[in-house]
């Protein structure tokens, strides 16, 4: 079952690759070159087997250098965007499960981080503020440089938005959010085979927890620090020892 979850997962990514690059990338290409790219990601240290995609594509034709960095890239960012949504969301329930909110700590985060967002794809009005405030302490020296900061940032956004139509993205971030999700099913498989009994709201937060700590550029595949990460947590949400140790 894990290793048909594991073909399941790769062929979101695979899809969603394609998806990105406006399928001027064959889906027959991509398939073959996800699988090689994935193993040389687990294989190698450092997570330097992100090279291997560049490598690949290149090797074979598949793709330009330039083509397959972009679609990494973008596949990258929307893999974080995610991944930040679903660690939030997951730590909502786990919170809510443990009833351990503390002063609406959660609640103040989220409302700092979509503000955050907010400004970046609406940098307008970020910078308009910025100009407000800049006049009201009266720093004209830093005017230029602001201008020069928001001409920057304007012109990546607008190559970002060109390269993103509503559609695409939307698409690419619920094939993301599948993959992740593949993955929280994966974890709850060892879960049931090891008899673990443990709440939705937990297995997901412990599951996203995982993929994060696993992405950590340490050692072969993340091997090390994705144990000693799972293992200190499933511990403190009550799971013996042992049987953490075993999950992880």
């Amino acid at each position: 079952f894990g290793f048909f979850i594991y073909l399941l997962l790769n062929l979101f990514r695979a899809i969603k690759y394609s998806v990105l690059s406006s399928n001027y990338i064959m889906f027959k290409n991509l398939l073959p070159l996800v699988f090689l790219y994935n193993f040389f990601v687990n294989l190698l240290p450092m997570r330097t087997g992100e090279l291997s995609f560049f490598i690949l594509a290149k090797k074979y034709k598949v793709s330009s250098l330039e083509n397959s960095i972009s679609l990494i890239y973008f596949a990258k960012l929307v893999d974080i965007i995610v991944l930040i949504f679903l660690f939030q969301l997951s730590y909502l329930f786990f919170q809510t499960e443990r009833l351990v909110f503390e002063n609406g700590s959660l609640l103040i985060s989220l409302i700092i981080q979509f503000i955050l967002f907010f400004c970046l794809i609406q940098p307008r009005h970020l910078f308009s503020l910025l100009d407000k405030l800049l006049a009201a302490i009266k720093i004209n020296k830093l005017q230029n440089t602001l201008n020069m900061i928001r001409s920057k940032l304007e012109y990546a956004l607008i190559n970002l938005k060109g390269f993103f139509s509503v559609k695409r993205f939307t698409k690419a971030l619920a094939l993301s959010t599948l993959m992740y999700l593949s993955m929280v099913l994966f974890y709850s498989s060892i879960l049931t085979v090891l008899n673990v009994n443990i709440a939705i709201g937990s297995l997901i937060y412990l599951s996203i927890l995982a993929i994060v700590i696993g992405s950590v550029p340490i050692g072969i595949a993340g091997v090390g620090t994705i144990e000693a990460g799972l293992t200190g947590t499933l511990i403190l949400v009550g799971i013996e020892p042992s049987i953490a140790l075993s999950l992880s």
